[in-house]
């Protein structure tokens, strides 16, 4: 009987890169009175459902 798991995954720009979206994000926080906020990183986010008989299976 398979089981299911869900596998998450975070991209993230790398630091050194500029990241136009979350300066943009930031400024826009900043302009409707969130001024404690110093710094806004855009990545994304991806869920993966997958079937697999066991874990050692699953990450062959």
């Amino acid at each position: 009987m398979d089981m299911k798991f869900i596998v998450e995954i975070n991209v993230m720009p790398l630091k050194a890169l500029l990241d136009p979206q979350g300066k943009a994000v930031s400024q826009s926080m900043k302009n409707i009175g969130f001024n404690e906020i110093s710094n806004v990183r855009i990545g994304k986010h991806i869920t993966l459902e997958i079937e697999s008989e066991s874990k050692e299976k699953l990450w062959r």
